[in-house]
Protein backbone atom coordinates (compact mmCIF):
# COMPACT_ATOMS: atom_id res chain seq x y z
CA UNK A 1 0.00 0.00 0.00
CA UNK A 2 2.90 2.38 0.56
CA UNK A 3 4.48 1.67 -2.51
CA UNK A 4 0.97 3.05 -3.86
CA UNK A 5 0.91 5.97 -2.12
CA UNK A 6 4.43 6.70 -3.20
CA UNK A 7 3.39 5.75 -7.03
CA UNK A 8 0.52 8.16 -6.34
CA UNK A 9 2.65 11.20 -5.05
CA UNK A 10 5.16 10.31 -8.04
CA UNK A 11 2.57 10.68 -10.32
CA UNK A 12 1.26 13.87 -8.79
CA UNK A 13 4.70 15.24 -8.38
CA UNK A 14 5.17 14.29 -11.98
CA UNK A 15 2.40 16.07 -13.46
CA UNK A 16 2.98 18.98 -11.71
CA UNK A 17 6.89 19.52 -12.98
CA UNK A 18 5.50 18.74 -16.72
CA UNK A 19 2.85 21.86 -15.83
CA UNK A 20 5.76 23.74 -14.18
CA UNK A 21 7.83 23.22 -17.59
CA UNK A 22 5.21 24.09 -19.81
CA UNK A 23 4.66 27.28 -18.25
CA UNK A 24 8.49 27.55 -18.09
CA UNK A 25 8.38 27.20 -21.95
CA UNK A 26 5.64 29.65 -22.77
CA UNK A 27 6.88 32.34 -20.44
CA UNK A 28 10.80 31.90 -22.72
CA UNK A 29 8.51 32.07 -25.82
CA UNK A 30 7.27 34.91 -24.93
CA UNK A 31 10.72 36.49 -23.99
CA UNK A 32 11.96 35.54 -27.38
CA UNK A 33 9.66 37.08 -28.78
CA UNK A 34 9.79 40.29 -27.03
CA UNK A 35 13.77 40.03 -27.18
CA UNK A 36 13.41 39.65 -31.26
CA UNK A 37 10.76 43.30 -31.40
CA UNK A 38 13.32 44.63 -29.16
CA UNK A 39 16.83 43.57 -31.19
CA UNK A 40 15.25 44.30 -34.34
CA UNK A 41 17.67 45.45 -36.56
CA UNK A 42 20.50 45.00 -34.34
CA UNK A 43 23.32 42.86 -34.78
CA UNK A 44 24.10 40.43 -31.45
CA UNK A 45 24.99 43.13 -29.18
CA UNK A 46 24.41 42.33 -25.37
CA UNK A 47 20.89 43.99 -23.71
CA UNK A 48 22.68 46.58 -22.41
CA UNK A 49 24.48 47.87 -25.53
CA UNK A 50 20.41 47.62 -27.16
CA UNK A 51 19.55 49.18 -24.82
CA UNK A 52 22.51 52.31 -24.94
CA UNK A 53 21.55 52.25 -28.97
CA UNK A 54 17.97 52.69 -28.05
CA UNK A 55 18.33 55.75 -25.90
CA UNK A 56 20.63 57.58 -28.73
CA UNK A 57 17.87 56.64 -31.22
CA UNK A 58 15.25 58.49 -28.54
CA UNK A 59 17.10 61.46 -27.77
CA UNK A 60 17.90 61.70 -32.03
CA UNK A 61 14.39 61.79 -31.73
CA UNK A 62 13.45 64.55 -29.23
CA UNK A 63 15.80 66.52 -30.60
CA UNK A 64 13.96 66.21 -34.42
CA UNK A 65 10.55 67.13 -32.60
CA UNK A 66 11.99 70.14 -30.40
CA UNK A 67 13.33 70.99 -34.44
CA UNK A 68 9.61 69.99 -35.45
CA UNK A 69 8.42 72.61 -33.09
CA UNK A 70 10.24 75.56 -33.35
CA UNK A 71 9.57 74.94 -37.66
CA UNK A 72 5.61 74.65 -37.16
CA UNK A 73 5.91 78.55 -34.83
CA UNK A 74 7.84 79.85 -37.33
CA UNK A 75 5.44 78.68 -40.27
CA UNK A 76 2.78 79.59 -38.22
CA UNK A 77 4.02 83.22 -37.62
CA UNK A 78 4.91 83.32 -41.45
CA UNK A 79 0.91 81.99 -42.28
CA UNK A 80 -0.41 84.84 -40.38
CA UNK A 81 1.38 87.52 -42.21
CA UNK A 82 0.38 85.75 -45.43
CA UNK A 83 -2.38 86.80 -47.90
CA UNK A 84 -5.44 84.67 -46.13
CA UNK A 85 -8.50 87.08 -47.24
CA UNK A 86 -9.43 87.93 -50.83
CA UNK A 87 -12.23 89.70 -51.68
CA UNK A 88 -13.06 90.16 -55.75
CA UNK A 89 -16.23 92.85 -56.75
CA UNK A 90 -16.07 93.50 -60.53
CA UNK A 91 -18.35 96.31 -61.90
CA UNK A 92 -18.90 98.82 -64.39
CA UNK A 93 -17.20 101.61 -64.05
CA UNK A 94 -18.77 103.87 -67.12
CA UNK A 95 -22.04 103.51 -68.48
CA UNK A 96 -21.06 103.23 -71.98
CA UNK A 97 -18.70 99.98 -71.20
CA UNK A 98 -20.20 96.66 -70.26
CA UNK A 99 -18.73 93.50 -68.92
CA UNK A 100 -18.04 94.15 -65.64
CA UNK A 101 -13.90 94.93 -66.62
CA UNK A 102 -13.06 97.35 -63.78
CA UNK A 103 -12.62 95.61 -60.21
CA UNK A 104 -11.93 96.26 -57.12
CA UNK A 105 -9.45 93.12 -54.84
CA UNK A 106 -8.36 93.38 -52.05
CA UNK A 107 -5.71 90.97 -50.62
CA UNK A 108 -5.63 90.62 -46.89
CA UNK A 109 -3.28 88.76 -44.26
CA UNK A 110 -5.40 87.33 -40.87
CA UNK A 111 -5.38 90.18 -39.41
CA UNK A 112 -6.83 91.99 -42.26
CA UNK A 113 -4.12 93.84 -43.40
CA UNK A 114 -2.54 94.05 -46.68
CA UNK A 115 -3.80 96.06 -49.87
CA UNK A 116 -6.86 96.60 -52.27
CA UNK A 117 -5.92 97.33 -55.71
CA UNK A 118 -8.59 98.99 -58.34
CA UNK A 119 -8.49 98.95 -61.87
CA UNK A 120 -11.09 101.04 -63.87
CA UNK A 121 -11.09 99.96 -67.51
CA UNK A 122 -12.48 103.18 -69.97
CA UNK A 123 -12.47 102.79 -73.50
CA UNK A 124 -9.25 105.57 -73.89
CA UNK A 125 -7.36 104.61 -70.87
CA UNK A 126 -6.93 102.65 -67.64
CA UNK A 127 -6.26 103.26 -64.07
CA UNK A 128 -5.30 101.46 -61.33
CA UNK A 129 -4.93 102.54 -57.59
CA UNK A 130 -3.37 100.94 -54.97
CA UNK A 131 -4.59 101.58 -51.28
CA UNK A 132 -2.91 100.43 -48.18
CA UNK A 133 -5.21 97.84 -45.60
CA UNK A 134 -4.91 97.94 -41.88
CA UNK A 135 -7.50 96.09 -39.53
CA UNK A 136 -9.73 95.69 -42.34
CA UNK A 137 -9.73 99.35 -42.92
CA UNK A 138 -8.43 101.37 -46.13
CA UNK A 139 -5.86 103.96 -44.57
CA UNK A 140 -6.85 106.67 -48.15
CA UNK A 141 -10.85 106.90 -48.42
CA UNK A 142 -11.77 103.84 -50.34
CA UNK A 143 -14.99 103.68 -52.96
CA UNK A 144 -17.70 101.79 -52.52
CA UNK A 145 -16.08 99.04 -54.50
CA UNK A 146 -13.07 99.10 -52.63
CA UNK A 147 -15.17 98.94 -49.07
CA UNK A 148 -17.23 95.61 -50.61
CA UNK A 149 -14.22 94.34 -51.78
CA UNK A 150 -12.75 94.43 -48.11
CA UNK A 151 -15.74 93.48 -46.59
CA UNK A 152 -15.60 90.31 -48.78
CA UNK A 153 -12.56 89.57 -47.77
CA UNK A 154 -12.73 90.07 -44.08
CA UNK A 155 -15.93 87.73 -44.27
CA UNK A 156 -18.49 90.22 -43.94
CA UNK A 157 -17.18 91.59 -40.73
Amino acid sequence: MSSAIALVVLAIFLVAVIVWVGLISYNLGLIRRNQRILTRGMTDNTLQEILAQHFVRVDGLEDRIAQAEQNIDVLHNIQLDAVQRIGLVRYDAFSDMGGELSFALALLNEHGDGIVVSTIIGRADNRTYAKQVRGGRAMIQPSAEETAAINQAMGGR
